[in-house]
């Protein structure tokens, strides 16, 4: 594996570990990694080591480990469909960590979910002595949107969230997950219910909303967050090109101005995004 890194992120030649579908046009890759690692809500440029494309593709992370970092991918187009022919052994190319976490999105807000029991003194005082709303959390993944958000349920406290997973058909990435309430929504009913993820939810019920997944979805959860009166955190999937702000081609039009989807992004506070413009 060789290297040409910085302090934050590192451009690296990989080998591919594994390459396992998780239904038709759907696939995890999990790759070998020795450079930073990335928070929960980041992601990395991929291309194969030996491709017809220039550029790399935006993935999020799925889940890491110490030497590993596994990726969801959906065949979309021509760069998505080489990396799905990639096989154990082959190389790749990964540029990463690169954007915002769910942590440093909702910092600017002064609030968020508990990561862990951290936030409590040995004995149980909570260092914070301020009021805290201690609704859970609801944790929205729809397609491979799951994806950076079951990054995000890795890190929090077990029960402290509920769990709204959508998928076309059947169910895939929710190993491991410990959600106080988990609901299934498939498109053509092989799992859960049969419908949306968003089918039924009541935002009323949460302190808060974190959320990747269709651009018509956040808008959804955008208005439902609203009307509740509740923050809501979502991660957009944007094309782009270079990763790191250069080119703008990954704008996300917000109140306060354009910004870069993968540098003050991909997470963004769903109140700024103007999803009508």
């Amino acid at each position: 594996m060789t290297s040409a890194s910085c302090r934050e992120r590192a451009y690296l030649a990989c080998d591919l570990v594994s390459n396992r579908g998780l239904g038709e046009g759907l696939f995890s890759l999990e790759v070998s990694w020795r450079g930073p690692r990335p928070e929960p809500g980041q992601f990395f440029m991929l291309r194969a080591a030996r491709s017809a494309f220039l550029l790399g593709r935006p993935i999020s992370v799925f889940a890491a480990s110490d030497t590993t970092l596994t990726f969801i991918l959906a065949e979309r187009g021509g760069g998505t469909i080489e990396l799905g022919g990639l096989r154990e052994g082959d190389g790749i190319m990964l540029e990463g960590p690169l954007g915002n976490s769910w942590a440093s999105a909702w910092a600017g807000l002064g609030a968020g979910p508990r990561p862990s029991d951290a936030s409590r003194r040995p004995g149980g005082a909570r260092q914070n002595a301020e009021p805290r709303d201690e609704r859970p959390l609801a944790l929205i993944g729809g397609g491979v949107g799951l994806a950076p958000v079951a990054f995000l349920a890795r890190t929090l406290a077990p029960g402290s969230y509920d769990l709204h997973a959508g998928f076309r058909s059947g169910t895939w990435g929710l190993e491991g997950l410990r959600p106080e309430r988990l609901f299934i929504h498939t498109e053509d009913g092989s799992a859960g219910l049969r419908g949306r993820v968003l089918d039924g939810l009541d935002a009323s019920n949460y302190a808060g909303i974190c959320a990747c997944g269709p651009w018509a979805m956040l808008e959804t959860v955008a208005a439902l967050a609203r009307d509740a009166g509740i923050p809501a955190w979502i991660s957009l999937e944007r094309r782009m090109a270079c990763g790191v702000g250069a080119c703008l081609g990954c704008s996300v039009r917000c109140k306060g101005g354009n910004r870069r989807a993968c540098v003050e992004g991909p997470i963004f506070n769903a109140a700024e995004v103007l999803f009508d413009e």
